[in-house]
């Protein structure tokens, strides 16, 4: 009697296939997990090493780096390097992902001020944040909206008088609420999110001339950054001025109610508390009714002209361009700014069709026009982008 080779029944097959792809569905699941740890180890790890080096700047020289680009240089000699800016989850390869999420602080802050963030790290619900004298934790995120749409956190954005900006609680409820007086070409919402105690925490910066009125709920933290000063409050109402004038960059604060904390940074100018003197480094407490002028000398010589080059690029999605600055004075003399002196602002936020670094290089996503600004001081230029 013959053996006959039996083969394979279809349903065998099926059973054997399906075993296959159950088991390599498992093995990239736990690929995927173990990626996602090793990004998470390696931003924790990052700002591990930025904040033991922001301890020894402040240590060193009494006050905190600056911000930008010359905070890589300042913490170069503590052996951070630029490549430690960079979160892993951060989809831009070599894309310095903490710079815009860092607050200089004035003084010695307290330990639970927020000092640098990052927006990638882990789950959508939670971030990394370093809180003065802690380690790198996750903390839950908050949303923010403007004008009843959500808001990136970090993003630089246009905004217009009556453009209303909400930050809320775990729950869905506001707790901090900006209302714009006057318009600002470069404002971020740079942060929400809840303390360990449960405590919301939220930060707007001014990075150009502007005002804005707050209102705090509360039992609550929140920040409000500009170019001279940090003014902090745990609820209340107040209002903040950024103006401009003879190479001075002036913060005016005044009270409506509640009480509101104003650090001064050492490197201001001058300062005054209902017209008397306030010596640099200092806290202003400030009650309603009282107000505060915070003056800073803007070292850079201002050009009387700026231009971007490119003005006008066409590109595909996929495709970038780097866009240069430059600069005269009066005379007509060109002017020599280092890159690390120039803000770039993506003006289109609400659908930008593109990313853009903070060394000028801009890469295009999708179909759209996007409009492009580079800020010196406070001058600026334009150039716009088709995305085809």
């Amino acid at each position: 009697m013959k053996n006959k080779k039996r083969g394979f029944t279809l349903i065998e097959v099926a059973i054997v296939t399906a075993t296959i792809i159950f088991l390599i569905g498992v093995g990239l699941a736990s690929y995927k997990s173990l990626l996602e740890k090793t990004k998470a180890i390696t931003c924790k790890t990052n700002l591990r090493a930025i904040n033991l080096a922001l301890n020894m700047y402040l240590h060193d020289y009494g006050m905190f780096p600056p911000t930008g680009s010359d905070l890589i240089t300042a913490l170069a000699p503590y052996n951070v390097s630029p490549h430690m800016f960079h979160c892993p989850e951060d989809p831009v390869k070599g894309h310095p992902t903490y710079l815009s999420f860092y607050v200089k602080r004035g003084i010695k802050p307290d330990e639970l001020a927020y000092v640098i963030g990052c927006p990638y790290h882990a789950r959508e619900t939670q971030s990394v944040v370093l809180l003065y004298g802690y380690e790198p934790q996750e903390v839950k995120n908050l949303n923010i909206t403007l004008n009843g749409n959500p808001v990136e956190k970090g993003q630089s954005l246009t905004l217009q008088a009556g453009d209303v900006i909400r930050y809320f609680k775990e729950e869905g409820t506001q707790f901090a609420k900006i209302t714009v007086i006057g318009s600002i070409d470069d404002a971020s919402p740079l942060a929400a999110f809840s303390l360990p105690s449960g405590k919301p925490y939220g930060i707007f910066k001014i990075n150009d001339v502007g005002e804005v009125n707050v209102e705090v709920l509360p039992g609550s933290r929140f920040e409000v950054v500009t170019p001279t000063t940090i003014t902090g409050v745990q609820g209340t109402e107040f209002r903040v001025k950024v103006s401009f004038e003879n190479n001075l960059y002036i913060t005016s604060i005044s009270v409506e109610e509640g009480i509101v904390t104003a650090t001064l940074f050492p490197d201001i100018y001058e300062a005054s508390l209902n017209s008397q003197p306030v010596k640099r480094g200092k806290k202003m407490i400030l009650k309603a009714g009282d107000k505060a002028i915070i003056k800073k000398l803007y070292k850079l010589l201002i050009p009387a002209y700026l231009r971007i080059y490119p003005n006008i690029k066409r590109l595909h999605p996929g495709e970038s361009v780097w866009f240069k600055v430059k600069a005269m004075d009066s005379q007509g003399n060109e002017i020599n700014i280092g890159n690390e002196k120039i803000k770039w602002i993506l003006k289109d936020l609400y659908q930008p069709n593109g990313k853009l670094l903070s060394n000028g290089k801009y890469i295009a996503t999708s179909k759209g026009i996007d409009i492009i600004v580079a800020k010196v001081g406070p001058k600026k230029a334009y150039a716009k982008v088709v995305v085809w």
